[in-house]
């Protein structure tokens, strides 16, 4: 996917205001585990999550994912999928302008992935509490 647009206006959601981010995404190929990092933590920043793809890496199993707030939260943000094997379709879940959830400040992205590995491909944009 190409995105021709990366500079995004939303409601920051800690103030009310209006700002403006950068579009950022990461590739990254998951283990099963806890507490895997996707995105890492910025200090005073906030993770909004904006749209992600996810892919089994196995050609037999499904695996299932997990999206949250930090290490060993138990605070998701958004995401509890099956995802399908590399036979299926990965999940995907299109870029918004609003986004579909976001970590406390200065605290990254993780997940969680069970049964085989996955690789995870998040958008998402980081701003000032």
């Amino acid at each position: 996917m190409i995105i021709k647009d990366p500079t995004r206006i939303f409601v920051n959601s800690k103030n009310g205001s209006t700002d403006v981010s950068t579009l950022q995404s990461t590739v990254v190929l998951c283990t099963v585990g806890s507490d895997r990092q996707l995105v890492a933590a910025v200090t005073g920043k906030i993770i909004r999550l904006m749209g992600w793809i996810i892919e089994s890496e196995s050609r037999t199993d499904m695996t299932r994912v997990y999206l949250k707030n930090g290490a060993g939260a138990t605070r998701g943000i958004s995401l509890d999928a099956a995802v399908a094997n590399l036979v299926g379709p990965p999940t995907r879940q299109p870029i918004t302008e609003s986004g579909y959830g976001e970590c406390d400040v200065s605290v990254a992205l993780m997940c969680d992935v069970a049964t085989s590995d996955a690789y995870i491909t998040t958008y998402y944009i980081q701003y000032t509490a």
